[in-house]
């Protein structure tokens, strides 16, 4: 593949994306910015999404497309990841949409800063364009430039990192893996590492990014077992992540604290489906048996929490029912927004 003067490669995962890999699709041929290269990954698709992008891909200037097994988006984000031979690379999920000027604005911005990693505000819509969740990106990172700032932001602030509406520094992220174990929340820890190993960063206060938030991917999202699996998952990897970047002790309490709001959001969505769950039992007895996992080793680790996070804690050990009333009383209002946020988009 061709990469001259390309500084940047965008990589898109699709695995049965026909219904909505043409919008996002041709919103890569419509940046005005066209010097970029594109690798575009059929995750095994059953359907015609591999059609979708072949029909694109001479109207793209600088794209290829690999085709692997289903094997889940972490190995296909991992097989493209290894392919890129530009300075920089960001992602694209296959059902969000790039602005026009999106690619123009990231090189305009990585050539004047040199950042190894770059960061712009995004916006998140419903499939039918109501904005649903207001980005407090702009606050949060608009005067951050050192990862060492930024990845205490990881934890305080409780902003889930996604790889989407990011440029990396290709040679930092190419040493680095998103977890195949990982099926929801593969970007996360894979965002905090490459922050742990990088240096500097800069944030671009401009909305350059549409995410559409499904209710039928949300849906699989909440009603699975998937969902309870990963959230365990996902605690030990970031554990792992900080433990081998020699941060413990900065980070390993916000680890446990994540882990611990996963667990609760996770209880949330089970009482708000549990007449929608097939195999609700199954469910609970998985979360319960992660959930003793996690509080042995809350204990192991010698991990302290606070008043409202102990109660937290009791409060998921207890029936639904009654856990269900006591989170409307405790639960701090990020919580409540998130299950205003999921309920919305359920009734929809």
């Amino acid at each position: 593949m061709d990469n001259q003067n390309a500084l940047i490669t965008l990589i898109i995962v699709f695995y049965n994306e026909e219904n909505y890999l043409d919008r996002s699709l041709q919103s890569v041929v419509n940046q005005t910015y066209k010097n970029f290269e594109v690798i575009l990954v059929n995750d095994g698709s059953k359907d015609n999404s591999l059609e979708v992008a072949t029909k694109y891909l001479p109207k793209i200037n600088k794209g290829t497309i690999l085709t692997i097994e289903n094997s889940g988006a972490a190995v296909a984000r991992n097989t493209a990841l290894q392919k890129v031979s530009t300075k920089y690379v960001t992602f694209l999920d296959a059902d969000d949409v790039l602005h026009p000027n999106m690619m123009q604005e990231f090189v305009l911005e990585i050539e004047k800063t040199k950042a190894d990693l770059l960061l712009c505000d995004i916006e998140i819509v419903s499939e039918d364009g109501l904005t649903i969740i207001p980005s407090k990106w702009h606050e949060v990172y608009n005067n951050i430039h050192k990862s060492t700032k930024l990845a205490s932001t990881f934890y305080k602030e409780g902003i889930v990192e996604t790889i989407w509406s990011k440029v990396f520094l290709t040679s930092i992220a190419q040493k680095i893996t998103f977890d195949k174990d990982l099926k929801l929340f593969d970007d996360r820890p894979f965002v905090l590492e490459f922050i742990l190993m990088s240096e500097t960063v800069q944030f671009l206060p401009k909305k350059l990014i549409t995410n559409y938030c499904r209710k039928a991917s949300l849906t699989r999202r909440v009603l699975s077992d998937v969902r309870v699996k990963d959230v365990h998952r996902l605690f030990e990897v970031e554990l792992e992540v900080v433990k081998r970047n020699g941060v413990e002790d900065l980070y390993k309490n916000g680890v446990f604290k994540s882990a611990l709001d996963y667990f609760m959001d996770t209880y949330l969505i089970q009482i708000i489906d549990k007449k929608e769950m097939v195999s609700l039992h199954e469910v609970r007895s998985l979360y319960q048996e992660f959930l003793f996992s996690f509080s042995k080793k809350i204990k192991s680790e010698g991990i302290t929490f606070d008043t409202k996070n102990k109660l937290a804690l009791l409060l998921l050990k207890m029936p639904n029912y009654l856990g269900w009333n006591i989170s409307n009383f405790i639960n701090k209002e990020k919580k409540r927004k998130r299950l205003r946020v999921i309920k919305t988009i359920k009734n929809q």
